[in-house]
């Protein structure tokens, strides 16, 4: 049985559900914020398609070293940010589907800058949480905003109050 399958077929669900909401950032509210301490829209997409670059590449590889970089900017536009995103996922699902199926219940250890390990996940635990979970939290961030900004608010699991079955 295959270890990955299950977790792709989810995935790539998620995955189209996280587009609907990135598509539904209006150009002119990309820098939309209700306060200073949450991130504006446009910030919050790009760390989803960071999140996905992140750790999607990171779990091919044989440790994650945690804490050691600053975020890239964001591109300037939603669009752009889309682009990205639509870009380096197939390159990154491909990656996943190169590794032997015996590999995705190694463990992985996640190394601070100064070389100490502060934690293991099993790879395929790894994109569960780091990734998969990572991203529906933001994603779900994503949507509060979108109804704050006035913006329509696509259904993810069910219509929203915007749309009807």
């Amino acid at each position: 049985m295959s270890i990955l399958k299950p977790f792709l077929a989810n995935y790539e669900h998620e995955y189209q559900n996280t587009l609907k909401v990135l598509r539904a950032i209006p150009e002119d509210k990309f820098n939309f914020t209700p306060h200073e301490k949450i991130r504006p829209a446009g910030r919050l997409a790009w760390h989803i398609v960071r999140i996905e670059d992140i750790f999607g590449r990171g779990a091919v590889s044989d440790k994650i070293v945690v804490g050691g970089s600053s975020p890239a900017n964001p591109p300037a536009t939603i669009a752009a940010v889309l682009e990205i995103y639509e870009k380096q996922h197939p390159e990154i699902v491909a990656g996943w589907q190169a590794v032997d199926e015996s590999r995705w219940l190694e463990k992985i250890p996640f190394v601070k800058p100064n070389g100490e390990t502060w934690m293991e996940l099993r790879r395929i635990a790894y994109l569960q949480t780091t990734l998969l979970s990572h991203t529906i939290h933001h994603r779900g961030q994503l949507t509060i905003l979108l109804r704050l900004m006035g913006a329509k608010v696509p259904g993810v699991y069910g219509p929203s109050a915007d749309e009807t079955l």
